[in-house]
This record gives structure tokens, sequence and C-alpha cells, in this order.
């Protein structure tokens, strides 16, 4: 991930509280990306030994908003705009 990129828990670990939309405040120029995202309704492919991880898009200040990155650890990248509602693939 990219250097302005933290973890949801290194954002708590600063006093970012998700439902206060603090992030700008507490960690200027940071978006929340690099956790791993569960996939439970199974929209995005699987396959063994998958995993798939989550970055924000789009991020400036207040609440993060809907878009969202999704990425494997094999190479696959798709994307939301819609808080996971739909995905498109990107690579």
């Amino acid at each position: 991930m990219p250097d302005n990129y933290i973890t949801k828990k290194q954002a708590e670990a600063l006093g970012w509280k998700r439902n206060e939309g603090n992030l700008h405040k507490i960690a200027p120029g940071k978006s929340i990306g690099g956790d791993i995202f569960g996939n439970k309704e199974g929209l995005l492919p699987k396959s063994p030994g998958r995993t798939w991880y989550e970055a924000d898009i789009n991020y400036l200040s207040g609440y993060r908003g809907n878009d969202r990155i999704l990425y494997s650890n094999d190479g696959l990248i798709y994307k939301t705009s819609d808080h996971y509602k739909t995905f498109t693939q990107v690579k």
C-alpha cells in the first residue's frame, strides 16, 4: 500500500472513531487501507488460499465514502462505488 494508507487498527490507535468521521483530523492526508475484506457474501471470486484486502479511494475528509478498491493476494483487483453492493473488475 502507498504510504498515505493506514489500517483501521492504526487509525484507531491515533484516535480515529469511525462513527465520528474524524480521520482527516487525527491523520491528515491518510486513508484507510490494507485490512482484510471477508467477502462473506461471496460476490468476489473465491479460490483456495485467496485473501481479499480493501482500501478506500477518493477519500478527502469527513466520513469515509462508498468507493473502495478490493485486491487479492493473487493479483485480482476490483472496484466498488456503492459500498460493496456491486463490483467492477479492474485487473
